[in-house]
């Protein structure tokens, strides 16, 4: 005997339920989406910042030992503000918090006088900065009071994009040993904060810290 099947057909009501269903779960789905971009690009700006940190530290700290130039010690005194032969008077430096305009306002291209000097120290520090703070793809700028404004960008054809942005702050503390502050030893502190464009209670932050010890 054939049984008779017939098929039924959804109905208006099954199919808007089922398209509700579907709607909540691909809103759900998607608003995921922005906060996986978000911490993307954030970890993509901490690696920027790393990257600007490490060759700032490292500028300074080879500015510092290669120093060959009369006492030796006119890098030491350009980073740390301090008088090298009298440690008594190290104290720790302000922190400097640029604002947006800041680049504008405080260009410093010799960095106090030193790039410009005529001497081996001069040429050593613009050699540093075409060698290792200058490339394709970044460029610092240095600004008053140890400030420093970077930019990676990226050039497609004629054109140049900011990929990231920042301003680096640089300043020294003392190192002491059972009360005694140690002469020609500094610690180094280097804050970056990002985007420059922003104000600067609104931006990331990041900050590094280096011993620097010039012998004598």
């Amino acid at each position: 005997m054939k049984k008779n099947t017939r098929l039924t057909p959804f109905t208006l009501v099954e199919v808007l339920i089922a398209m509700g269903v579907c709607v909540i779960g691909i809103c759900s789905i998607m608003v995921f989406f922005p906060l996986g971009a978000k911490a993307s690009r954030n970890a993509s700006m901490a690696s920027y910042a790393s990257n600007a940190a490490e060759q700032l530290l490292s500028f300074a700290r080879s500015c510092i030992e290669e120093d060959k130039v009369g006492n030796g010690y006119a890098a030491f005194a350009y980073f740390t503000g301090w008088n090298p032969g009298n440690p008594s008077s190290y104290t720790s430096g302000a922190k400097v918090e640029p604002e947006p305009d800041y680049k504008e306002s405080n260009q410093d291209a010799d960095m106090g006088g030193l790039l410009s000097n005529s001497d081996a120290f001069g040429a050593r520090m613009q050699e540093f900065f075409k060698e290792i703070l200058t490339n394709e793809s970044v460029t610092i700028t240095p600004l008053q009071n140890r400030v420093y404004y970077f930019d990676f960008t990226t050039k497609d054809g004629s054109e140049a994009y900011s990929d990231f942005n920042c301003y680096a702050s640089l300043w020294a503390t003392p190192v002491e040993a059972n009360g005694v502050k140690l002469p020609f030893t500094a610690q180094l502190h280097l804050e970056l904060s990002w985007p420059a464009d922003l104000p600067y209670s609104s931006r990331e932050k990041r900050e590094y810290t280096l011993e620097v010890f010039k012998a004598y």
